[in-house]
């Protein structure tokens, strides 16, 4: 008997699990359903599937959890099934390591022509389904408990017979990846950034996911990954005066009637005001709103600014140079409410001392030997 490939279909709603599974079994799929999270990894673990079709929207660990969980030890293709047909939606759920989103309603032809497009890929392909895990050492001091050991010398960890990344110290200084995840993380949103400038209708909307993705991403709901699947290191928290550089000294006012025309930008606290035919600074930075008028009214709008290039600064925005990814620090704070940061509410000002107290979510720089 030919070998019938296998299908993990992942959805809450039984009805529509039900269908899939008939529409797969008559392509002659071997199929099994998980209504949850915890089912869908207790049965992929069991199962071994080829394939899973994955819901986003579901009871407990959600469907991006289940896809980071898996992602960890296995290649095994995924498609995520989802009513959120946003770009955003579907962005996050790619870059997360699923292999395509299909929003549903769903034609069942269409369903079953990308089972076999992603089939085929992963064929062509010729990976291994499972990602290799290094084997520990057995060499050093360890401590040993009944289902876990741990060596103390190379800051290895055995669970349950399998090899367990520890982030460390150690790992910080010595792993040289690829692209640390403050750089995943600005890539990702700048990507989203281009999408919004693209589009012509929908602007709203999409600053709307945007900001909801920022939300989730600053505080670590979602999580980005190493190219090999592993976790990054613990996020720390550190002020902006301990992550930047203030350029404050360098910036300069420059009255409406003392301006001449040009080509360069002339910021003010959260805009562009002018061009003008001189500038003071010529590498990124990031721009942080120092007199707003009444902070409330600008607490929900983008209270920082990427410039670029050269431009000249007057004296109602902070400039910053980040010592470690620029855009990153730009997008913690873009959206920022640093209203509680304001000694003096009443004069809608965030003078240098208080500016540097703000606190970030940084992620790890992750450094060469």
């Amino acid at each position: 008997m030919a070998y019938r490939q296998k299908i993990l279909i992942v959805d809450d709603d039984a009805n529509i699990a039900e269908l899939i599974s008939l529409y797969l079994t008559k392509e002659c799929f071997d199929t099994e359903i998980a209504e949850d999270g915890e089912e869908a990894l207790e049965k992929f673990d069991v199962f071994q599937p080829d394939l899973i079709l994955l819901d986003l929207m579901l009871p407990g660990i959600d469907g991006y959890e289940v896809c980071r969980e898996i992602r960890k030890t296995s290649r095994v293709p995924v498609i995520m099934l989802s009513a959120k047909g946003e770009t955003f939606d579907k962005v996050l759920g790619l870059e997360l390591g699923a292999d395509d989103y299909m929003v549903k309603p769903f034609d069942s032809k269409e369903l079953v022509a990308r089972v076999r497009a992603v089939l085929r890929r992963q064929a062509n392909a010729g990976l291994p389904e499972k990602i290799p895990q290094p084997a520990p050492e057995e060499t050093g001091d360890r401590v040993s408990y009944p289902e876990i050991t741990v060596n103390k010398d190379n800051y290895t960890v055995v669970y349950k017979g399998k090899n367990i990344d520890m982030p460390t110290f150690w790992d910080i200084m010595l792993t040289v990846p690829s692209i640390d995840e403050q750089q995943k993380i600005a890539e990702f949103l700048s990507d989203v950034d281009e999408l919004i400038n693209a589009s012509e209708d929908e602007i709203t909307n999409l600053e709307m996911q945007k900001k909801a993705a920022m939300k989730k991403i600053f505080s670590q709901e979602v999580r980005f990954k190493k190219p090999d699947g592993s976790e990054f290191p613990k996020w720390e928290r550190k002020t902006i005066g301990e992550c930047c550089d203030i350029l404050d000294n360098m910036r300069k006012p420059v009255t409406k009637s003392d301006r001449r025309p040009g080509i360069y930008p002339y910021y003010g606290s959260t805009n562009i005001q002018d061009y003008v035919d001189d500038y003071i600074f010529d590498e990124p930075l990031v721009l942080l709103a120092e007199d707003a008028g009444p902070f409330d009214d600008y607490w929900n709008k983008p209270v920082a600014q990427w410039a670029e290039g050269k431009f000249w600064v007057n004296n109602h925005a902070h400039v910053l140079r980040p010592h470690h990814n620029r855009k990153y620090i730009f997008y913690t704070l873009e959206h920022k409410d640093i209203r509680e940061y304001i000694k003096n509410p009443g004069r809608g000002k965030l003078n240098q001392e208080d500016m540097r107290s703000i606190s970030l979510p940084i992620p790890d720089n992750e450094k060469k030997n």
